[in-house]
């Protein structure tokens, strides 16, 4: 090997070692940088759940797939409560698990796509929600006491107008099948909890969703009862199998004591 070929060589060799510690560098920045914008987000495990009654009521929105992932995961080392879980937009599951399902189950990869299609989903259940509220015959007064209601317990007061001006919108004549409203309310939310999660969301988008679900949960069912039973009904319509975990979910929730649905009130609209 002449002396030239062994500087080329060793050049080579040090451009390789340079471009090796850039690169780890420069991942170890990114990596830096996500877990600084994860701690400050919705994951934060040391983030208090909120005590508002409408934060809590639209929260638990989504908790029979919470109960089912705490189900799942019991034994295992859990970095958030059971409380945090069932309100907030965290997970029983790992941030890989989850970041698969939403990428599995509702096509998302990052927050553009979890934004545009939870605003899809929630756009059909809003007018879905609305027209069945109209069809009940609730008149405009009545409307007006109760978003006055909704707000009192903690609803942002322009997210009732935005379903207020839905109302003038949809036809109060149309047929819906309020238990798949029920299960679609339930999953929409649930989808709200994993892209909080999964960083997909920022606070003000999740409580955007998460208002509009209530509300929608608030003029169309009664109780929690009512709400989690057209769920089942709802979920059997859709799926004919692997719905055991769910529907457990669901009689947990409305019959034990420390559950999420009993110690946070239905709000009603």
């Amino acid at each position: 090997m002449s002396s030239e070929q062994s500087v080329f060589i060793i050049v080579l060799f040090g451009a390789v070692i340079l471009f090796s510690i850039v690169v780890i560098s420069a991942a170890f920045r990114t990596r830096k940088r996500r877990a600084t914008a994860r701690a400050q987000g919705m994951a934060n495990p040391h983030n208090p759940i909120s005590n508002v009654p409408w934060r809590r009521f639209a929260g638990a929105l989504g908790a029979i797939y919470a109960r089912s992932e705490w189900h799942k995961s019991r034994g295992a080392k859990r970095v958030y409560t059971a409380e945090q879980t069932y309100f907030g937009c965290v997970s029983a599951f790992s941030l890989g698990m989850v970041r698969n399902m939403l990428r599995t189950d509702w096509g998302v990869k990052n927050s553009a796509q979890a934004v545009a299609q939870l605003t899809k989903s929630m756009e059909s259940i809003s007018m879905v929600a609305a027209a069945t509220w109209r069809g009940s015959g609730v008149s405009p007064d009545q409307v007006e006491e109760i978003g006055t209601e909704l707000v009192k317990e903690g609803l942002a007061k322009e997210h009732f107008l935005h379903f207020h001006m839905l109302l003038q919108h949809v036809d109060p004549s149309a047929e819906y099948d309020v238990d798949v409203l029920a299960f679609d309310i339930a999953r929409v939310a649930n989808f709200v909890r994993w892209a909080g999660y999964a960083d997909y969301l920022i606070p003000a988008e999740a409580r955007w969703f998460q208002d509009q679900l209530g509300i929608a949960a608030a003029v169309s069912f009664e109780s929690w009862e009512e709400y989690g039973e057209g769920y089942v009904r709802g979920l059997k319509k859709n799926f004919r199998g692997g719905n055991k975990p769910y529907i457990s979910a669901e009689q947990w929730l409305n019959t034990e004591a420390d559950s999420p649905w009993k110690t946070q009130k239905w709000i009603s609209g």
